[in-house]
């Protein structure tokens, strides 16, 4: 799957991972990331996993690490939008 601008330049999991087709419509994967803790710098495994929710910009996000979920969106250029609970972008 290309980022929705189909550059394939954007570094986010959801844009270089191997995705399966559960069914039809569904496209899912699972990733693994490093996790930084701000308070030791210990480094941590993250897994990860992402639902394609529609039309190619939302995402259900998964981290089994941090039993955490939420839905992602991301812009036409495949930039992070609004990720709950973390940040969420302002517009001008």
């Amino acid at each position: 799957m290309m980022s929705p601008n189909n550059s394939g330049d954007v570094a986010s999991p959801i844009w270089t991972a191997q995705w399966s087709r559960s069914n039809r419509l569904t496209y899912h994967t699972r990733t693994t990331a490093a996790f930084v803790r701000a308070d030791d710098l210990r480094v941590e495994r993250l897994e990860q996993t992402y639902t394609r929710l529609d039309d190619g910009v939302h995402f259900a996000y998964t981290s089994m690490t941090f039993s955490f979920a939420c839905n992602l969106a991301y812009d036409t250029s495949g930039l992070i939008v609004d990720y709950p609970g973390i940040a969420t972008r302002l517009t001008g």
